[in-house]
Parts: structure tokens; C-alpha cells; sequence
């Protein structure tokens, strides 16, 4: 937006994201590393997906489960090398590595789960910063 803000406090907690502004804002580097994962997730009904866990691990792979208002967020972690030749191969073959993980979900990958436009890829890419506070952080417009 073009909407700038001057926020005055004694104390400015940065809880805004891997792209934190705040973060920027007060110039404390992030040391980002590249990861060697990717997550690629995708949403389903919230009745199709029953799990009281929020993460399930297999010899088949990983998935992660985040219950949304509707839907629910399905996390697949593959390696960064695998992606590209999973994406080719179409998305019967993220179908095959899902239910690999949890064989539950093979009629909801079937009926809603049509193409890996459905899909979002996110590296997370970690960071430890060696700097965590400044004494003065000043945040002036996004």
C-alpha cells in the first residue's frame, strides 16, 4: 500500500514471517541457508481428511496436516532434486508418494486434487540469526 505509519513503543516484537519487515526494518540479517526440501502442499475438504495428528511420518515420506476453517492444508515434503522430476512424471505420481504416507487419502487426492496447479511449492529455507534484538527499532511504512 501506499499508507505510511510512525509507531512509537518501548518495545516492537518481530513475529511477522521468514520475510520479516520488522526483521529488515531494524537491520538484522537473517543468515538464510539454502534448504535441501521443498513443501509442496495442497488443500483438501475438511471432511476428507480426518487426522488427529499434525504430522505423519513413514518409510514412504512425510506429510504435515494444517486444519483450516473448510479445508485442510497437506504438506508433502520432497527433496529439492526430486521436485522437478516429480512435477513431470504428473500428479498421479504425487498422488502415489501421498498415499505412500497415508493411504487414507487416496479417494480425496482422487476427486479433488486434479493438477499440480492445485499445488504451492515452499523452500523453506532456514536461518539462524546471530542477532535476535536491537535496543531501538524504528519501523517506518511497508
Amino acid at each position: 500500500t501506499d499508507t505510511e505509519w510512525t509507531l512509537f513503543s518501548r518495545l516492537v516484537v518481530g513475529a511477522d514471517g521468514r520475510f520479516s519487515t520488522v526483521r529488515h526494518a531494524a537491520g538484522i540479517d537473517p543468515c538464510q541457508t539454502e534448504s535441501w526440501l521443498r513443501l509442496v502442499w495442497f488443500k483438501l475438504p475438511r471432511g476428507t481428511v480426518e487426522r488427529p495428528e499434525l504430522a505423519r511420518v513413514e518409510p514412504g515420506g512425510v506429510l504435515g496436516y494444517i486444519p483450516l476453517s473448510g479445508n485442510v492444508q497437506v504438506l508433502a515434503l520432497v527433496g529439492d532434486d526430486e521436485y522437478d522430476e516429480l512435477r513431470a512424471q504428473g500428479i498421479e505420481a504425487l498422488h502415489r508418494r501421498v498415499v505412500a504416507v497415508d493411504p487414507a487419502l487416496r479417494p480425496a487426492l482422487e476427486a479433488y486434487l486434479d493438477d499440480f496447479d492445485q499445488c504451492s511449492v515452499l523452500a523453506p529455507d532456514p536461518g539462524i540469526s546471530e542477532e535476535w534484538v536491537r535496543e531501538c527499532v524504528r519501523y517506518l511504512g511497508a
